[in-house]
């Protein structure tokens, strides 16, 4: 594995951690700002059986929060391909995503997902985010 393989596995398990919450620690999408390019960004999602596009992480910031739930965490579930050429790279995963709502029902999603990568003069930034929802279930009853 080269030196930029293990930093942007690095920063994606960072995208994953900014998702965990804990009973009593509210989420914070501002936790996820310095993934992500400063500039114009495109994200597109499918979670919640509707599309989403969003240009900008204030965009991003405005749409996703974790309010409904009173604990949540994603997690890879296997280790993510990462692609590199130049300034970019691709980054692919699983993840698989648990939690509790506020009334205390357990809950769970999947998605797969690609990031683009660019490198900038202060590091690696999401330059693109595409999630696809999957069936939870069928990843949780195959994890160890």
């Amino acid at each position: 594995m080269t030196t930029q393989e293990a930093e942007l596995l690095t920063l994606t398990q960072n995208w994953f951690d900014c998702w965990r919450t804990e009973p009593g620690s509210p989420f914070d999408v501002e936790r996820l700002r310095p993934l992500f390019d400063d500039g114009e960004i495109l994200v597109v999602d499918n979670f919640d059986d509707k599309v989403v596009v969003l240009k900008s992480f204030d965009e991003y910031a405005q749409t996703w929060n974790l309010s409904g739930f009173s604990e949540w965490k994603i997690a890879p579930v296997e280790t993510p391909s990462v692609l590199i050429s130049g300034d970019l790279a691709v980054i692919t995963f699983v993840f698989v995503g648990q939690g509790r709502s506020l009334k205390g029902e357990r809950r769970a999603a999947a998605q797969h997902g690609t990031h683009v990568w660019r490198k900038r003069s202060s590091g690696w930034r999401i330059v693109h985010e595409h999630l696809t929802t999957d069936d939870a279930a069928k990843f949780l009853n195959t994890r160890a």
